[in-house]
């Protein structure tokens, strides 16, 4: 709960901006999750090159909506580029 609390402690509302999914392996995925956490529930994946919309930025994590679906959760900070 500390990480979480920790994650939420450093957010920051920005002006949306769009990023660029790139995982750590290009056959790879990142994972769209309900908690800004490793093990938080995943609600999506998504793969190289996809786009989706920040809406917070966080220590570890932003906070993004999925332009196409409407989904909103967390992805590693790392997995995001603009």
């Amino acid at each position: 709960m500390a990480e979480i609390n920790a994650e939420f402690a450093a957010a920051v509302a920005v002006e949306p901006y769009r990023v660029m999914i790139r995982p750590a392996r290009v056959s790879s995925w990142v994972n769209l999750r309900w908690i800004p956490s490793a093990t938080g529930m995943v609600i999506a994946e998504y793969k190289a090159n996809d786009k989706l919309t920040v809406l917070m930025e966080m220590k570890n994590y932003l906070m993004v909506q999925d332009p196409v679906t409407g989904s909103v959760g967390y992805i590693e900070k790392r997995f995001a580029v603009r």
